[in-house]
């Protein structure tokens, strides 16, 4: 079969609309006609450039009922233990949720469109099961450095991640007492995925024996509260 020819014609309005659409989360009248008059690859190299961070962390207004003031960009303080900051964890779950938003919506990039298919994929629920604030931010940087990357290193990474190992319980996972929930997640969901079964306990990627295996690997896997340990790679 002959190789496909790449289109060297510009977009023209139909197609840039619908490239957009697909890439980022909005776009300007000003934008689509930009995008019209670009061709494929002047397109895609527009919209893979590293993304402007407007709103550069996250901020936190309201006053600490214990401290009696506001926390401010928590994140980035010199006490990194989450527990320094007990109180309002939900309410900063929002405002992360927001910062990430405003982000996204202030331009045209898909990697922010990646970073969302990537949530997608190796889930964790913001306001059920993540934990503390701290671990959901961590979360979406791993996201946003992986989203232009290896999805295979990606899945390695995620397993040591706090918000995930929270989620999906692999914290109380241990040899006397084995958790197969993010074993399984990890097989089912996040990488080879379920085959059509084929016998009792066997999805012809993954068997139930390799899940019980997966999770006595895992098993090895523990949080680290204090966000003091940095990851070379990342």
């Amino acid at each position: 079969m002959s190789s496909l020819q790449a289109s060297t014609s510009i977009l023209g309005v139909r197609k840039a609309k619908h490239l957009l659409r697909r890439s980022c989360f909005q776009y300007s009248k000003a934008v689509l006609e930009q995008f019209a008059l670009l061709t494929p690859e002047q397109a895609l190299a527009q919209l893979t450039v590293e993304p402007t961070v407007f709103w550069e962390d996250p901020y936190d207004m309201k006053v600490n009922v214990q401290t009696g003031v506001s926390d401010d960009f928590w994140i980035h303080t010199p006490n990194t233990v989450p527990s320094d900051f007990p109180y309002g964890q939900f309410r900063k779950r929002g405002i992360l949720s927001g910062w990430w938003w405003y982000n996204a919506y202030k331009q045209n990039n898909l990697k922010h469109k990646l970073i969302f298919f990537l949530h997608t994929t190796f889930t964790v629920s913001k306001d059920n099961g993540v934990g503390k604030s701290s671990y959901f931010y961590d979360y979406l940087k791993l996201l946003d450095f992986y989203a232009f990357g290896n999805i295979k290193t990606l899945a390695k990474k995620i397993s040591y991640d706090n918000g995930m190992l929270n989620y999906l319980d692999n914290t109380t996972n241990n040899k006397n007492n084995p958790n197969e929930n993010y074993a399984r997640e990890f097989l089912e969901l996040f990488t080879i995925l379920k085959g059509p079964q084929i016998g009792e306990g066997n999805y012809t990627n993954y068997t139930e024996t390799d899940i019980q295996t997966t999770a006595k690997v895992f098993s090895g896997i523990k949080m680290k509260p204090n966000r003091d340990v940095i990851d070379p790679d990342t």
